[in-house]
C-alpha cells in the first residue's frame, strides 16, 4: 500500500494523528508560533481531506487560516491577539461542525471512522478552549487556578480545563469565575455527555441498518 493510498483510505486515521499533535502544542506551556502555524496548517489540510464538500468549507477555511498567519507577522497587540483568537475560533468550530455532519452519515462503520470521531471528539475541547481564551482576554478575572490564585491562566491550561470539562472530569484546579466562563464551561459538559451518547447510539443504528448503494468516502 503505497502512502497517497493509505492517506486516501485512512482519512480519518489520519486527521486524528493531527488532532493529537495539536492539542499536545496547545497543551504544551511554552509557545513555539511557527510551530504552531505549521500544526494548525496541517490540522486543517486534514480536516478538509476527510470532509466530503471540502469545496464549500475551503472557501470559509482558506481566509481564515490566510488571515491568522498575516496577524502572525505582527506584534501580538491585545486587539491583535482576540482578532486571531476569534480566526482560531472560526476556523475550529467551521471544521468541527462540518466533519461531525459527515461522520453521522458515513458509511460504513469502520475502525477509520472511529478514529475520526474521537478526532472530532478533541477538535471540540480544541474549539472550547479557543472560546474559553476569547472569555479570558475579554474578562482576566474569569478564570481562577486554584493553586496559584494571582496568576492569570493560559491558553494551556485553558486547554487542559477544556478537556477535563468536556470529559467531565472537573479535577477543580480552574474554575470559571464569571457568568460567561460558567456559561460556556456548562454547555461544554452538555455537549461532551451528549456527544458519546449520540456517537454510540449512532454507530449502533448504521451497524442494523442496511448500507445502501454509492453511500461512502468518495
Amino acid at each position: 500500500m503505497t502512502l497517497l493510498h493509505w492517506v486516501n483510505r485512512k482519512r480519518f486515521t489520519l486527521l486524528f494523528i493531527n488532532c493529537v499533535l495539536m492539542a499536545s502544542l496547545l497543551l504544551f506551556p511554552h509557545r513555539i508560533d511557527y510551530l504552531n502555524m505549521i500544526a494548525l496548517a496541517l490540522f486543517s489540510l486534514s480536516a478538509l481531506h476527510a470532509l466530503h464538500d471540502r469545496r464549500i468549507y475551503l472557501w470559509v477555511i482558506g481566509p481564515l487560516l490566510l488571515g491568522n498567519y498575516l496577524f502572525n507577522l505582527y506584534d501580538h497587540s491585545e486587539v491583535l491577539s482576540l482578532v486571531k483568537a476569534l480566526l482560531n475560533l472560526g476556523i475550529f468550530w467551521a471544521l468541527t461542525a462540518g466533519l461531525f455532519v459527515h461522520m453521522v452519515r458515513y458509511r460504513p462503520v469502520t475502525s477509520d471512522l472511529v478514529f475520526g470521531l474521537v478526532a472530532v471528539y478533541i477538535m471540540i475541547a480544541m474549539a472550547f478552549a479557543m472560546g474559553h481564551g476569547i472569555v479570558q482576554m475579554l474578562d482576566s478575572q474569569a478564570y481562577l487556578i486554584s493553586s496559584q490564585p494571582g496568576i492569570a491562566p493560559q491558553l494551556h491550561d485553558l486547554m487542559y480545563y477544556s478537556l477535563v470539562t468536556l470529559t467531565t472530569v472537573g479535577y477543580g484546579d480552574v474554575l470559571p469565575m464569571s457568568p460567561w466562563a460558567r456559561l460556556l464551561a456548562s454547555a461544554e459538559g452538555v455537549i461532551g455527555v451528549m456527544f458519546i451518547a449520540l456517537g454510540v447510539a449512532r454507530g449502533l443504528n448504521l451497524l442494523n441498518e442496511p448500507e445502501p448503494p454509492g453511500h461512502g468516502m468518495p
